[in-house]
């Protein structure tokens, strides 16, 4: 009778299992989706495609590359050294600015990199270097003194026009140099202390109009002979001619022709 109640009990728990397996609802399944592969990119060369535009050559700028005591130019197609921050200078200034670099010379360039000052003050400068200066066509201001310049590196200054300032103390320019010096009709201050000048050769400056300084110091033979000469400058602000032969009644001339001119 027992084993009739266990028996019973047990069938009954499996039907109630049963049951409740069949009423719980199936989880749904996502729909299987088909993947369509990416077409293949194919490069559009310009040219191929007339709706294509096509992006200008730049041009090459025929300039070479030249930085303070460099020793190498770097120049057209020549890829290697080449930076494109370094000062592109001229190619004509170029080789002079490297040849005047090696003895010493300091330069300054304008906004347009073009040699625009040059200092050669003490330096190994001589008349044969000089030929370097012709080619600064740019220049406004140089300074030889103390050089071993003489007459005829002037021929060479003789093509700056656009010169203003030229220093040539301590050199060994006569006479015959002033003859290309007078050529220089833009310069505004000249130095030639120390040089070898004379009363003569100071005649050959009576063409530089625009002269604002003019340094005339040391033992040299210019005397009240040049006076004439000098007050033609009207434009002087400042003269000095300590050591010259010129005597107190010339430097009262030279203050009552130039008053606006500081005279020592």
């Amino acid at each position: 009778m027992r084993f009739h109640a266990t028996f019973f009990l047990l069938a009954s728990l499996l039907l109630i299992v049963a049951g409740c397996a069949q009423g719980e609802p199936d989880e749904p399944v996502a729909d299987a989706v088909e993947l369509t592969p990416a077409p293949e990119f194919e490069p559009v060369i310009p040219g191929d495609d007339p709706d294509t535009p096509s992006l200008p050559v730049p041009k090459v700028d025929k300039k070479a590359s030249v930085k303070k005591g460099a020793k190498k130019v770097a120049k057209k197609g020549d890829d290697e050294g080449f930076d494109e921050d370094l000062p592109m200078v001229p190619v004509e200034q170029a080789g002079a600015m490297v040849a005047l670099e090696a003895i010493g010379g300091e330069m300054k360039l304008d906004f347009r990199d073009r040699i625009v000052e040059i200092d050669l003050k003490g330096t190994e400068m001589d008349d044969k270097s000089a030929v370097h200066l012709a080619a600064l066509k740019d220049v406004r201001s140089i300074n030889l003194s103390e050089t071993k310049v003489t007459d005829a590196a002037m021929a060479h200054l003789a093509k700056l026009s656009r010169l203003n300032r030229l220093f040539l103390y301590g050199t060994e320019v006569t006479d015959k140099g002033l003859v290309h010096l007078g050529k220089l009709s833009s310069l505004e201050s000249l130095c030639l202390d120390e040089t070898r000048i004379s009363d003569e050769g100071m005649s050959n400056l009576k063409g530089l109009v625009q002269l604002e300084v003019l340094h005339l110091r040391s033992r040299l033979p210019v005397s009240d002979t040049s006076i004439p000469v000098i007050v033609r400058f009207e434009k002087l602000r400042e003269l000095k001619v300590q050591g010259t032969k010129i005597t107190p009644e010339g430097l009262e001339r030279l203050k009552r022709k130039l008053p606006d001119c500081r005279i020592e």
